[in-house]
C-alpha cells in the first residue's frame, strides 16, 4: 500500500455549502475506520472532456449505495490529482464507481468508469494517473449515501437526501418524494430540500418498530427534475442508542491560493473544511469559529464556498455531543499566487497637436489593469522616439514625432508582474521657411513681417532682422497659402525725393524703369503711376492723415521665385500650396517698401558733395500782442528741385497766423501741413519735376506771426524738428543734402531794446554779407529815425534817414561802391534814443 503524505486526510473531509440552490455534497460523509480492506487510485479528472484547474471540486467513491471513499485534488508535479482511498470489507471483488462535485457550477457529475477493488493495490501513478471522464446526463442524480444513522432522542431531521441535475437543481426545478419502503410510513421529506424527517414518530432502540424490527427502517426515496425525468434511491436508516464517537477530528491544515477557485477574487473556497460526524443530527451540536483573516462564527459545518481571505485563518470546531466536549482546530493559508492583468490599447497613429518641437499632448491611452487582491502599482516606459518612464498612466503626455513604444507593466502587493505594449505613432508636422528680403539690397531682410500662413491650418511668424521666417503647423498634409504682410510706420524711408522722382517719372523727365521702384511708386495700389502718387506722398509728410490713409500699406511683397512682368501689376503676394504633405524650405519673398522709389539709384557716393539748403532768418525779440513778419531767406542754389523739413515752435510764446510765399519758389498752399500748429509744428514738403535757381538772400517765404507773451526771443522758441521729419533737399539728378535754420543773432548790446522804450534794432540779413545787406528795425510809434553805417574807426560809410511809422521795418544798404571789409557797425538814432549791433562784410 502506497502511503503519499496527502493520503491521511482523505479520511477526515467532510464537504458541504450553504444551504443554497447549488448541489450540497455533504452526504459525502466518510469515515475509513469501519472498513478492512483498502487500495488507493491516483487519478486525473475531467469534466466534459476538458480538465478542470480549479481545486474546489471532490471526487467520491460509490460501491452498493454506500460511500467508499473521496478525494479533492492536489497540485502536484504540474498537474491537479486526485489520491483517492478506497475502502471495502471484503478482500476484492466490489465494484466501485464514481460521482465528482464540480465547484465551478455545484452539480454533481456521473462517470461511467468502473474500478473493481482488490485490497493494497494501487491504480494510475503520479506520472501516469487514470483519467476519470466526468460528464452530466439528463437524468437527476441522488448522491448521498444510501444509508445513514440516527440517534434516538436527537433531533427530527435524519438525513439531507442531496440531489444534482443538469438543467435544474434544488430549489430550482428538483423535487423529492417518498414513493415507497417498507417504513415508508414513518417519514416526511421536504418537497424542495430533500431533507428526510420522523413522521409523527419517535425511534426508540429498544423497541424496534421498523417492519423487520431490527432497527433498520427502509424508505424509497425518488427525485424528480422539471422534465419528469427520474431517478429512485432505497435509503436505510439504522437507529442507534448514542453516537459512538469520543471526539471529532479536523483536518490537516491546508496552503491554497486565491485561484484555486477561479480567478479575480483575492479569497478560494476551501474543499476541506469539514470534520465527520456519523449521524445528521449531531451537527446541530457542532459550532465552528473562524480567526485571523476570516473572523466568523456558526453552527453546523463551516459552509463549503466560504471565501478564505488572502492570509491564514485558524478554523476551531467544538462538538457538544461528547462529555467533556470535544475541540479541534486547523488553519487554512491562503496565498496570492495570480499574476495581475493588463491590456494595452490597440496601436493608434495620432496627429501631431502642438509645434516648437513638433509633438503631441496624448490623451486615453491607458492600461487597463487589474488584481484580484489589492489595486495594483502601474508604470510605464516610452522609448524611441520619445523616451521616458514613471509611474501611472502614460496619457496626458506629450510624444515626439515618430514611433513611440510604449510598456506598460503592473505589479501587484507581493511583486508578480504582468506586461503588455503597444506603439503609439504621432505624425510629422508641416513646416514653412524661408528669408524676406529687400528687393532694394538682397543681402538684406526685412524685419517685423508678419507671415500668415492659411488654408487647412492657421499660424503665423515675425521675421527678426535677418528676415528669416519658420511656421510649424500640426496639420502632417493639405492645402494652405504663406501670405507676408507689414504696415509699420508707412512714411518710413519715404522722402520728398520719392515724390520727386514719381513727378519726374509722369512727366517723362526721368523714368522709373526698374519694376519694382513702379509697384513701390504706386503707393495708391490703383496700378498705375500718377501725379496722386506723388501728392499722397507729400501731403502724407506734411501730416495729412487723410492722404496717409490712402497710402495702402507699408510694404508689399512678391514670392522671389516670381519673375516680374512690365508693367508689373498683379503680381503674386503669396504662395499657395496644394495637397502637400512635406516641409516647404527656402520659400523666399522679396519686399517692395511703398513709396521709397529713390533708394535704388540715389547712392550719395555716385554724386559730388553739395552744400546744404541754409535758411537764414533774423533773430527778433518778440513784444506780445504784437504781429511780425518773419523772413526766410534762401543761400545761393543753382538747382533745387524739392525740400522737406519741419519748425517746431513753442505755441504758449507765439502763434503762426499765415505763411506768405514770395513767387521766388512757385509754392501752393499744400506744400504746407498746417494741422499741426496748435501743437507748435509747421510742416513744409515741396517738390518740382523743373528745378528752380535761387540767388543769395532769396526772401523764398515770410512767416507771419503773433507774439502772446512780452521778450520773446524768437531763436529761443523756433528750430528744426528733425525727429517729426527729417531736413531734407533734393537736386533735379536726386541728389540729397540737408537742411539748416541759422538766426542772424542779435550783437552789440545784450538787449535789443536798450532803452526799454520798444525801439528795436534788428540783426542784419544776410550776416556776413558780399555787396548787399537789410537792416531792420522795429519803432513804437511814428517818428524819424537814421541809419548810419561806420567802420572800427568811426568813419561813416553811410546814412539814411526818414521819417517812419509804427512798427517793423526793414532798409536795403548796397556797398558795392564801398571800400570797407571786416567787422562794421550799424545804429538807429530815434528821438528814444540810440541803438548799435555789429555786422561782417
Amino acid at each position: 500500500m502506497i502511503t503519499h503524505p496527502l493520503r491521511f486526510f482523505f479520511a477526515a473531509v467532510y464537504l458541504a455549502v450553504a444551504a443554497t440552490a447549488t448541489a450540497q455534497p455533504g452526504a459525502w460523509l466518510f469515515r475509513s475506520n469501519g472498513f478492512q480492506f483498502n487500495m488507493t487510485l491516483v487519478a486525473e479528472v475531467r469534466f466534459n472532456g476538458t480538465t478542470d484547474t480549479l481545486v474546489n471540486n471532490a471526487v467520491a467513491v460509490i460501491s452498493r449505495g454506500q460511500l467508499r471513499g473521496m478525494a479533492t485534488p492536489v497540485r502536484e508535479f504540474g498537474k491537479l490529482l486526485y489520491y483517492v482511498s478506497m475502502n471495502a470489507n471484503t478482500y476484492q471483488g466490489d465494484t466501485l464507481q464514481f460521482l465528482a462535485y464540480r465547484g465551478k457550477n455545484g452539480k454533481v457529475y456521473r462517470s461511467t468508469q468502473q474500478v473493481v477493488f482488490k485490497h493494497n493495490t494501487l491504480v494510475g501513478s503520479w506520472t501516469t494517473p487514470l483519467v476519470l471522464d466526468f460528464n452530466l446526463n439528463n437524468k437527476p442524480l441522488i448522491y448521498s449515501n444510501a444509508s445513514a444513522l440516527y440517534v434516538e432522542n436527537t433531533c427530527s431531521e435524519v438525513i439531507d437526501v442531496q440531489g444534482s441535475d443538469k438543467e435544474s437543481s434544488e430549489g430550482s426545478g428538483l423535487s423529492f418524494s417518498i414513493i415507497g419502503g417498507d417504513d415508508a410510513s414513518k417519514f416526511a421529506i421536504n418537497q424542495a430540500t430533500g431533507v428526510l424527517t420522523w413522521k409523527n414518530f419517535v425511534p426508540d432502540v429498544q423497541s424496534p418498530a421498523d417492519a423487520n424490527t431490527d432497527n433498520v427502517y427502509e424508505v424509497r426515496i425518488r427525485l424528480t427534475d422539471e422534465a419528469n425525468n427520474t431517478t429512485d434511491q432505497n435509503l436505510q436508516v439504522t437507529v442507534v442508542g448514542s453516537l459512538g464517537i469520543a471526539s471529532v477530528t479536523c483536518p490537516d491544515n491546508q496552503t491554497l491560493r486565491t485561484n484555486d477557485d477561479g480567478l479575480g477574487d483575492c479569497s478560494t473556497a476551501a474543499p476541506r473544511t469539514g470534520v465527520p460526524l456519523p449521524a445528521y443530527c449531531a451537527y446541530s451540536q457542532l459550532s465552528y469559529q473562524l480567526t485571523g483573516a476570516n473572523i466568523g462564527t456558526g453552527t453546523g459545518l463551516v459552509p463549503f464556498t466560504t471565501p478564505f481571505a488572502k492570509g491564514v485563518t485558524t478554523v476551531s470546531y467544538t462538538f457538544s455531543g461528547t462529555n467533556p466536549a470535544s475541540t479541534c482546530s486547523f488553519q487554512v493559508k491562503v496565498t496570492d499566487e495570480e499574476v495581475p492583468t493588463i491590456s494595452c490599447p490597440a496601436n493608434k497613429t495620432v496627429p501631431a497637436t502642438k509645434v516648437d518641437p513638433c509633438a503631441a499632448v496624448v490623451m486615453g491611452i491607458n492600461a487597463t489593469a487589474n488584481d484580484n487582491c489589492e489595486p495594483p502599482a502601474l508604470t510605464h516606459t516610452i522609448t524611441g522616439a520619445t523616451t521616458g518612464s514613471g509611474s501611472g498612466q502614460a496619457s496626458g503626455k506629450t510624444f515626439n514625432t515618430g514611433v513611440n513604444t510604449i510598456q506598460y507593466t503592473v505589479t501587484d502587493a507581493v511583486a508578480k508582474k504582468s506586461t503588455c505594449s503597444f506603439q503609439l505613432i504621432v505624425e510629422p508636422c508641416l513646416s514653412f521657411s524661408g528669408t524676406i528680403k529687400w528687393e532694394t539690397n538682397q543681402t538684406l531682410g526685412v524685419k517685423d513681417v508678419n507671415v500668415v500662413l492659411g488654408g487647412n491650418a492657421s499660424s503665423s511668424s515675425v521675421t527678426g532682422a535677418n528676415g528669416n521666417f519658420f511656421i510649424e503647423v500640426t496639420n502632417s498634409s493639405g492645402s494652405f497659402t504663406l501670405k507676408p504682410t507689414k504696415n509699420l510706420n508707412k512714411l518710413n524711408g519715404v522722402t520728398a525725393s520719392d515724390a520727386l522722382a514719381i513727378q519726374q517719372h509722369v512727366t517723362g523727365v526721368k523714368r522709373i524703369t526698374n519694376l519694382y521702384k513702379l509697384v513701390a511708386a504706386d503707393v495708391n495700389q490703383n496700378n498705375s503711376v500718377t501725379v496722386q502718387d506723388a501728392s499722397l506722398i507729400t501731403q502724407s509728410l506734411n501730416g495729412n492723415q487723410t492722404a496717409l490713409s490712402q497710402f495702402l500699406t507699408s510694404w508689399r511683397f512678391v514670392p522671389q521665385a516670381h519673375v516680374m512682368t512690365n508693367p508689373p501689376w498683379n503680381f503674386p503676394e503669396q504662395i499657395a500650396y496644394t495637397n502637400i504633405n512635406q516641409d516647404q524650405d527656402n520659400q523666399h519673398f522679396l519686399g517692395i517698401k511703398m513709396g521709397d522709389v529713390v533708394t535704388a539709384f540715389a547712392n550719395p557716393a555716385n554724386f559730388a558733395p553739395v552744400e546744404p539748403l541754409i535758411w537764414s532768418v533774423n533773430d527778433a525779440i518778440l513784444q506780445s500782442d504784437q504781429q511780425y513778419a518773419i523772413p526766410f531767406y534762401a543761400g545761393e542754389m543753382a538747382d533745387l528741385a524739392a525740400w522737406q523739413f519741419a519748425l517746431r515752435f513753442d505755441p504758449e510764446k507765439f502763434a503762426v497766423i499765415s505763411i506768405e510765399p514770395s513767387g521766388l519758389v512757385p509754392l501752393q498752399e499744400d506744400d504746407f501741413g498746417m494741422s499741426e500748429l496748435g501743437e507748435g509744428l509747421l510742416r513744409t514738403v515741396w517738390v518740382q519735376p523743373v528745378p528752380v535757381k535761387l540767388s543769395e538772400s532769396s526772401v523764398v517765404f515770410t512767416l507771419h506771426v503773433q507774439a502772446l507773451e512780452n521778450n520773446i526771443r524768437l531763436s529761443d522758441f523756433l528750430h528744426l524738428d528733425h525727429d517729426v521729419l527729417p531736413g531734407l533737399s533734393y537736386r533735379s539728378d536726386l541728389m540729397e543734402s540737408p537742411v539748416e535754420l541759422h538766426f542772424q543773432q542779435l550783437i552789440g548790446i545784450s538787449n535789443a531794446d536798450a532803452t526799454g522804450s520798444g525801439v528795436q534794432l534788428l540783426v542784419n540779413f544776410p550776416n556776413p554779407f558780399t555787396r548787399q545787406t537789410t537792416i531792420p528795425f522795429v519803432l513804437p510809434a511814428a517818428c524819424n529815425a537814421s541809419l548810419r553805417v561806420f567802420d572800427v574807426t568811426g568813419r561813416v560809410l553811410a546814412v539814411i534817414e526818414g521819417h517812419y511809422a509804427s512798427g517793423s521795418h526793414q532798409v536795403l544798404f548796397d556797398f558795392s561802391s564801398i571800400d570797407a571789409y571786416g567787422v562794421l557797425f550799424y545804429s538807429l538814432t530815434t528821438p528814444y534814443g540810440v541803438e548799435t549791433r555789429k555786422m561782417v562784410r
